[in-house]
């Protein structure tokens, strides 16, 4: 059976009109790259053809050349980003120059040129300025800069995904799942009405995508790595697919021939914080982002790289507060188990009386005889805490000791990440570049819920690998070929802190079917100890003991391939580009989703040591002395989890014709096939 994702799987953007108004010429909608475009005239406004026009990048030496057309128009496709210095000459005419001309990804910079006349050996240089309008292209987009990056506050993790509260349309970026799952801390948004699954992310050209979580990027990229983020969120370009929300364009910086570094360090502890309200002392905290890159040449205007690494390590002190019973109850003692109203509760023998509970007879002095004392409840009790507080009386007491919030401890929550980047940038010819970068982040979270029975918090550990490749051919000044080819792959694990007990409920405690039974308890997956709730998981009363975190442990291997290749020929009036995209995902995702999870559960029942149609409402007491007893209300265990398993092919193939009409009038013409059967 093939499934399809919401919306029709083929998207046709047929003849899509998109006209662009009072522009000489439109050219080069890139996604890795920009463009360099203008008209070329003389002072009396008449074209000017056959002119050569030359950009080059004076940081790393890149130069390439194009002659103007019959019309004087001129335009350069696949540039790489970065400021380029445009050179305008023509043999009788003075040379122009325009200098520190910015180009993007995505973004079209146009540069016009009046020629004066003169010799070649006079020169008119104009600096460049930024450029406020995009006339040159019909999506709406918005670019966002390493500078704004840097220097706009950023939230916690120093995520630039944060930046995206600045786009039109888009609602305030925020984290959807735990650290556990998405240590990265990726945010998400919904953009223009749509779906927040319906974002796509490209890093370099990378799909960046979480496959279990759509919603999330696999990486996020350090803010000292970002060189800028352009953001299309309406009228897509042909060329930009697989999103249906907003089109992410991550580009990452590159080295150039100086050597340039940065260092940062951000630092906090529990000296600068409050104590919290209810804890005795403010406990160890501390949060600190570090980091350092550095760029330059390995053969000068030929090999250039650039590194980073950035590590945040951040300690939370927190404390969890228990309903644990007193030690005269877990001796069978009642007798002094008084309700908040001060009325003693009464302790109902269940083996007395009628079969639906009336007619039964208190325990003699509201106390449970020892051999009446279930052997294994003595062996899970003891993994219970004696209370360490005064705690609260609200729920009752125990001979005055009181029953609710009367054990806490302290467990600190702790986050440890570590991101890595290089890039590697080679220009063997003005007409052919190749680039590489690899990136990686390790991440080790502490923060699972800690329960009863033992103190160690798990772990989730995260491991990305993320590698990316990509060319650009100039066949000749109208011709250009790219390509791009990625690989990506997370492996994450979650075990709980009770992995390290074994077979807890089946070696220790002997209970019949726990931990997997005899059929899977060699798989180490089936670990840990079973949840024991006495009275209920949601009664009230006393608290479990054992992990009740049904849902793990989780074992992932998610993997990503994505292939782009694209070709642009101009041809007189007409730009016409075609490409294509391949996306391989592959995942494979254990977890125990549903059911009694993998160790076993047990619940017992209050109103079995209760009085049917008695003056008294069962509570945590009556529930308690049903545990002692063995009287087991419900219990469970869940075996033979099915790996899921992602296998899918995504496919986008598109033709675009751009077309200058005329001096002021542009139209896009665009057809895109899109096949995605299952993500």
């Amino acid at each position: 059976m093939v499934s399809y994702r919401s919306g029709p799987f083929v998207r046709c953007a047929a003849l899509a009109a998109l006209v662009v108004l009072f522009s000489p010429m439109s050219t080069g909608a890139q996604v890795l790259y920009g463009s360099v475009v203008g008209q070329v005239n003389d002072t009396s406004g008449a074209a000017v053809p056959r002119v050569t026009v030359t950009i080059t990048n004076p940081d790393t030496g890149l130069t390439r050349t194009a002659v103007s057309s019959d019309t004087g128009a001129y335009s350069f496709t696949n540039v790489l980003a970065g400021r380029y210095d445009v050179r305008v000459s023509l043999q009788g005419f003075k040379e122009f120059v325009k200098t520190g001309v910015p180009v993007s990804a995505n973004e079209v910079s146009r540069v016009d040129a009046t020629l004066e006349l003169g010799t070649l050996s006079d020169t008119v240089t104009v600096a460049s300025e930024l450029q406020l309008l995009q006339t040159d292209k019909a999506d709406t987009h918005t670019e966002i800069k390493s500078v704004a990056i840097e220097q706009l506050p950023l939230p916690q993790n120093r995520n630039y995904q944060s930046l995206i509260n600045l786009v039109p349309g888009a609602t305030p970026a925020a984290t959807q799942n735990s650290e556990v799952d998405t240590p990265g801390r990726a945010l998400t948004t919904n953009v223009n009405g749509m779906d927040r699954n319906n974002n796509g992310t490209k890093t370099d050209g990378a799909t960046n995508l979480n496959i279990w979580l759509p919603h999330h990027t696999m990486i996020v990229s350090p803010a000292e790595t970002i060189d800028s983020v352009n953001i299309s969120t309406s009228n897509f370009d042909a060329e930009q697919g697989m999103a249906g929300g907003a089109a992410i364009t991550v580009i990452t910086k590159s080295g150039t021939n100086e050597f340039k570094g940065s260092g940062f360090a951000f630092y906090n502890n529990e000296k600068l914080n409050a104590k919290p309200y209810f804890a005795t002392e403010k406990g160890p905290a501390s949060a600190h982002i570090d980091g350092a890159t550095l760029g330059g040449p390995i053969e000068r205007n030929r090999l250039f790289f650039f590194g980073a690494w950035e590590g945040q390590y951040q300690t939370t002190p927190q404390q969890f507060f228990y309903n644990v019973p007193p030690a005269a109850l877990r001796s069978g003692d009642f007798s002094r188990a008084f309700n908040e109203d001060g009325t003693l509760q009464i302790i109902y023998d269940p083996f007395t009386g009628n079969p639906d509970g009336t007619g039964r007879q208190p325990f003699p002095g509201n106390i449970i005889p020892q051999s009446r004392i279930d052997a294994i409840a003595r062996q899970i009790q003891q993994l219970y805490p004696l209370p360490n507080q005064a705690g609260s009386t609200a729920g009752g007491n125990v001979g005055g000791a009181a029953i609710a919030r009367n054990f806490a401890k302290s467990l600190p929550r702790k986050f440890d990440r570590n991101n890595y980047d290089l890039k590697l940038n080679w220009n063997p010819s003005s007409a052919t570049q190749v680039w590489g970068k690899y990136s990686r982040m390790g991440a080790n979270v502490k923060a699972l819920q800690p329960y009863l029975g033992y103190d160690d918090r798990g772990n989730g550990d995260t491991t990305v690998n993320m590698y990316t490749f990509g060319t650009t051919w100039t066949f000749n000044p109208t011709t250009v070929m790219d390509a791009t080819y990625a690989i990506a792959r997370m492996t994450h694990e979650t075990v709980a802190g009770d992995a390290t007990f074994g077979n807890f409920g089946l070696d220790t405690l002997h209970i019949p079917g726990t931990n997997g039974g005899r059929n899977f308890s060699a798989d180490a997956r089936y670990a840990g100890m079973p949840t024991i709730s006495p009275g209920g998981l949601w009664s009230g009363g006393f608290d479990w003991i054992g992990n009740i975190d049904g849902w793990d442990p989780v074992q992932r291997d998610e993997r990503t391939y994505a292939l782009s290749t694209n070709v642009t020929k101009v041809e007189g009036a007409h730009e016409l580009r075609f490409g294509y995209s391949l996306n391989r995902l592959w995942m494979n995702h254990w977890q125990p989703e549903l059911g009694n999870g993998p160790r076993g559960l047990f619940e017992t029942a209050s109103n079995a040591t209760a009085l049917n149609g008695g003056a008294q409402t069962a509570n945590g007491y009556n529930g308690y002395a049903s545990f002692l007893l063995g009287l087991v209300a419900h219990g469970g265990t869940s075996v033979q989890y099915e790996l899921m398993t992602t296998r899918e092919w995504q496919h986008g193939l598109y033709a675009r014709d751009r077309w200058q009409m005329t001096n002021k009038l542009t139209v896009d013409l665009g057809l895109r096939y899109e096949y995605y059967p299952l993500m």
